[in-house]
């Protein structure tokens, strides 16, 4: 009987810290302003989980950890002082543009750190209009409060 009772609360353990990790990705996404917002970024989070960009790419909203990359948590941001660097070799004038861009033609423009690497992202070009539009939402709003 004790065997069962430390197996029992050894389970309730791990499945509490687990309901607190989903618990706390499901707050970050229902703390946006409107319900089309929390849509649109959970649209997002699929299409970036299914096209494996957690590979290579760090997004925390998404549960992923990839290093080969730049990490996705500041892209928003980012993406705002990348279009105003004297480096910058693409067309993009707004972080929109800036993610659209580096989606669809990634060789573009590298992001700094990560010219020289061996591992340069593919042209998702594959992607439908709304699956980009997804991506680029749910990116744009990375770093921002």
């Amino acid at each position: 009987m004790r065997r069962l009772s430390k197996l029992f609360l050894l389970i309730v353990i791990i499945a509490s810290a687990s309901a607190c990790d989903v618990i706390g990705d499901m707050f970050e996404i229902t703390d946006l302003e409107t319900h089309d917002e929390k849509e649109r970024i959970e649209q997002g989070i699929m299409v970036y989980r299914s096209n494996y960009c957690g590979l290579c790419h760090t997004l925390q909203l998404a549960n992923t950890a990839g290093t080969f990359g730049p990490s996705h948590n500041e892209a928003g941001v980012l993406a705002e002082q990348y279009i105003n660097l004297a480096s910058y070799t693409g067309t993009a004038s707004s972080a929109q543009e800036y993610i659209r861009e580096s989606i669809l033609d990634p060789t573009i423009f590298y992001t700094p750190g990560y010219e020289a690497t061996n591992h340069h992202m593919p042209a998702f070009t594959n992607l439908s209009d709304d699956e980009i539009e997804a991506l680029v939402f749910l990116l744009t709003k990375q770093g921002r409060d």
